[in-house]
């Protein structure tokens, strides 16, 4: 599982990450049918990685050659509501 990278306060995403945060949201019912219980990386519109784990490792790979964070997300094969 990705570690979760908080960002400090001189930080900012640039938009493309923004963009690509809709587009994933938009899209996460396609997601779904193709990347069931996996995590994609999303870089400018595109799903460039997908696996059962992201590690670490390749998620700073991915960013690095990326040269700006992408968006990270596990995409669930079906809804899961939680009740307290």
């Amino acid at each position: 599982m990705p570690k979760i990278h908080a960002l400090k306060e001189e930080e900012k995403l640039p938009n493309e990450f923004w963009v690509d945060q809709r587009w994933a949201l938009e899209h996460y019912s396609e997601f779904r049918k193709e990347y069931a219980d996996m995590w994609i990386a999303i870089l400018s519109k595109k799903v460039v990685a997908s696996g059962k784990d992201l590690t670490e490792e390749k998620e700073k790979s991915l960013r690095e050659n990326a040269g700006r964070p992408l968006v990270i997300l596990f995409v669930e094969s079906e809804a899961r509501i939680l009740y307290e």
